[in-house]
């Protein structure tokens, strides 16, 4: 897919503008109307916030694990499963941070803005991998390299390690967060180095062609774009309960919607609509067969009509010769060599007709009963000689 490709549809024109009024919007009004817009809001007030805005991200992580891993034994998208995996260890990462934020009860050590600043990067950089890393997947390939489950235990083992990082191991990472002072540089670079691995994952995204589904590809393009933004206002706040920590949660909110409904579309929807259109194509293909059948019952009608037509000429031709023979022997009555030859053929042609009658009668015309037909000359021979004193039985097994 090239961007001029993508550029020409107008359907994809409109939802990228829309989306990228949704996302500068809010941050120019701030930037350019401070007074107006930008606060920072009671701890209190926005804990409840925060939380509900983590947790709606928690549980859509968590559906897109659902989601991605357990269809993958019907969808066989492999690029799928391994976003799944992916964002199970997000959802975990994230739930850390969302009970390590301040005003929260302490999360096993002393809360604070840099710890759960520290968990947001480690979330973060993780979700910036797994779109790289997924993109290089392709969705029907099957890599077999180790069981289902395994994955799991990566994804497991990551949020353990990020746990060990940041619970007990906090001085491994330069301070992300001063209370008082804001942001650090390196919570700074850090945000920057994401966004540019986005970025990445937006030029590898549209030049993919392992992504089949346009949709897929909107959805996935669109989130990444709110990714970003989403870095951008977090690289920029002063406080943890400003109004560009709202917008970056709302941003979040809105990204992982748009991945869970990529997800959801690669996992179910293009396996059912394929489903769907097999089943119409096979829904024609049984409307051919059943016109099909009735031309072959209509054609071998008429074969079966011409087959009785042409027993009957035959019939009546054979009987026409036996006649004229019979008209011919009755001009010499006298002549017995004359008469026997008549009666020779005459026989010999009622014997053609009773074959031909029994092939007629049979639905096979390969191939009469032996059995039948012998019944039927005997009785034709007792006929035509007439017993001279002891009656003839025959008897057939």
């Amino acid at each position: 897919m090239r961007l001029q490709d993508l550029l020409r549809d107008k359907n994809q024109l409109r939802f990228y503008s829309i989306l990228f009024l949704f996302c500068i919007t809010p941050i120019v009004f701030v930037q350019l109307y401070p007074n107006t817009f930008y606060r920072e809001y009671p701890i209190e007030s926005f804990v409840v916030f925060h939380n509900i805005a983590e947790m709606f991200s928690v549980i859509v992580s968590f559906s897109i694990f659902g989601v991605g891993y357990y269809s993958y034994s019907q969808s066989r998208n492999f690029q799928t499963f391994i976003f799944s995996i992916g964002f199970l260890a997000v959802g975990l990462i994230d739930f850390m941070h969302m009970l390590g934020y301040k005003g929260m009860p302490d999360f096993v050590t002393p809360n604070s803005g840099n710890k759960s600043t520290q968990f947001w990067l480690v979330s973060r950089l993780l979700t910036a991998l797994t779109f790289i890393f997924a993109v290089y997947v392709k969705p029907n390939k099957s890599y077999g390299l180790v069981r289902r489950s395994l994955y799991i235990g990566i994804a497991l083992l990551l949020a353990y390690f990020a746990y060990e990082l940041v619970i007990f191991n906090s001085h491994l990472i330069p301070d992300t967060y001063i209370h008082g002072v804001g942001l650090t540089q390196f919570k700074r670079n850090a945000e920057f180095v994401i966004m540019i691995l986005i970025a990445i994952s937006i030029v590898l995204y549209i030049r993919s062609e392992s992504i089949f589904s346009k949709k897929q590809r909107q959805y996935y393009l669109g989130a990444f774009i709110i990714c970003f933004f989403s870095e951008l206002v977090f690289a920029v706040y002063t406080s943890v309960f400003d109004t560009y920590n709202v917008l970056g949660h709302i941003y979040k909110i809105f990204a992982f919607q748009l991945i869970y409904k990529a997800v959801f579309v690669s996992a179910i929807n293009e396996p059912y609509e394929k489903l769907i259109q097999s089943n119409e194509l096979l829904s024609k293909e049984i409307k051919e067969n059943e016109e099909y059948s009735r031309l072959i019952q209509k054609s071998l009608q008429e074969k079966e009509n011409l087959i009785g037509e042409i027993f009957h000429r035959t019939k009546n031709s054979i009987e026409l010769v036996r006649s004229l023979l019979m008209i011919q022997a009755s001009g010499f009555p006298n002549d017995k060599n004359i008469q026997s030859i008549v009666e020779d053929t005459s026989i010999k042609i009622q014997t053609m007709s009773l074959v031909h009658d029994h092939l007629y009668q049979n639905k096979d015309l390969s191939e009469i009963q032996v059995s039948n037909y012998l019944f039927s000359l005997s009785e034709m021979v007792k006929s035509t000689f007439p017993p001279i004193g002891k009656v003839v039985e025959v008897e057939l097994p």
